[in-house]
């Protein structure tokens, strides 16, 4: 209960603190990168409990000082103090004083930032704040050369268009990305990090097929929140121009046009994510993944993951992005459903990926076998999509405010 109770105070006095001395602008500027690394924290405590369990009682008995500010072990401590009482070791006792202290202080803090906070953040809801559009100036050529390749038909480059300025604009979208992104990056840091103990010393060491399972798993993450987001039924209400424009459903054109926008945002965006990860991984590399076939086997795979991952998640997507109907997509199905998806389908990804780097790694030849194959089950994804469309564009136009029931009979396909 102590340990619940200081996460949830922790966040709290973490949230006053920044409204009541930052304000109500600049939090909501930083909030999400603060709830993004919250949700890090959090999870990749949970996840390195396993690979802490083989080192922490030599922590324990050096009187690390990683042991001793990891609130994980404060509580520890005050467990033991309540089994052990007055027999329990030293060691626990100073964990637990720990413990109360920390507990103490976040509440303190909580209850002293809250008013503050409450008062300024009323205060900026009477008042009101001036906004900006900011335009930068480098995306220019960026957007040329993408209005001249990816999104040259006009409905595809006008969607394209809506979805960046709704993703930057409506913060609820971006949570989703938040959300997805701090689970992702820890279980990327839980996956290529090792502790050892060796000689009495804790060792920690990074592992070479943890870095090629990142990949999938960091492409995995991005291209599943930009899914949740996409599909969400926000902005229903900005849908009529597409009605009206063309139709509802639209002709088989117009329909692939706008859903090839998403999965190009989509695409590209959880490209660049990856890209900028594998370089960044690349800094902590062991010795055996520095070398140029192995980064052509990384840029390979993550390029390849990138976009079967985007044709797979938006493969049975017939909506344009953040105008679908409250009960569509992923809300027809239950909760454990979803969840058993994410959990079948993210082991697949990520053990494809590692199988992938290693076969490409071990010559040129089968670095073009897994290049056609990634072009081979692209088209095939992408043929299937459009039948799957053509389906949904063949259905009978609703009337505003009619139910589908009696021409589809309640059955989905």
């Amino acid at each position: 209960m102590a340990s619940g109770l200081f996460a949830g105070l922790l966040v709290l006095a973490l949230q006053g603190v920044l409204v009541a001395v930052a304000g109500e602008g600049l939090f909501r500027k930083i909030s999400l990168a603060v709830q993004g690394l919250a949700v890090t924290v959090l999870v990749m405590a949970m996840l390195l409990f396993p690979v802490l369990t083989g080192v922490a009682p030599t922590l324990l008995q050096q009187g690390s000082v990683y042991a001793r500010w990891f609130p994980p072990f404060w509580f520890l401590g005050m467990e033991q103090r309540i089994i052990d009482g007055a027999t329990a070791l030293p060691l626990w006792s100073d964990m637990a004083r720990r413990g109360w202290l920390a507990l103490l202080v976040v509440a303190a803090v909580a209850l002293a930032a809250y008013p503050i906070a409450y008062v300024r953040r009323v205060r900026q809801l009477m008042v009101g704040g001036a906004s900006r559009t900011v335009r930068v100036g480098l995306a220019r050529p960026l957007m040329g050369v993408l209005h001249a390749t990816v999104v040259r038909a006009p409905v595809c480059r006008a969607v394209f268009h809506f979805i960046g300025q709704t993703m930057f604009r409506v913060p609820r979208y971006r949570i989703y990305l938040v959300l997805y992104g701090g689970v992702g990056l820890s279980v990327v840091i839980a996956t290529i990090l090792r502790l050892s103990v060796v000689g009495g010393q804790v060792k920690a060491e990074v592992s070479a097929d943890g870095v090629r399972v990142a990949v999938g798993i960091v492409a995995f993450w991005v291209i599943a929140g930009l899914r949740t987001a996409f599909v969400s039924s926000g902005n229903q209400r900005g849908s009529w121009v597409l009605r009206i424009v063309h139709g509802r459903p639209p002709g088989l054109e117009a329909a692939l046009a706008q859903l090839r926008a998403a999965q190009v945002w989509a695409a590209l965006c959880g490209a660049a994510v990856t890209l900028v990860a594998v370089g960044v991984l690349r800094m902590v590399s062991p010795p055996e993944l520095r070398t140029g076939q192995a980064t052509a086997a990384q840029l390979l795979v993550a390029c390849g993951v990138c976009l079967l991952l985007t044709d797979a998640f938006f493969l049975n997507v017939t909506s344009v992005a953040f105008t679908g109907e409250a009960g569509s997509q992923d809300s027809q199905g239950a909760v454990a459903f979803t969840v058993l998806r994410y959990f079948t389908f993210f082991p697949l990804v990520t053990g494809v990926s590692l199988f992938a780097e290693h076969a490409v790694e071990s010559g040129a030849r089968r670095f073009g076998i897994v290049s056609v194959l990634i072009v081979v089950a692209h088209l095939w994804l992408r043929k299937r999509h459009r039948d799957l469309v053509r389906l949904h564009c063949g259905q009978l136009e609703l009337e505003e405010g009619e139910e589908d029931f009696p021409m589809k009979l309640g059955l989905r396909y």
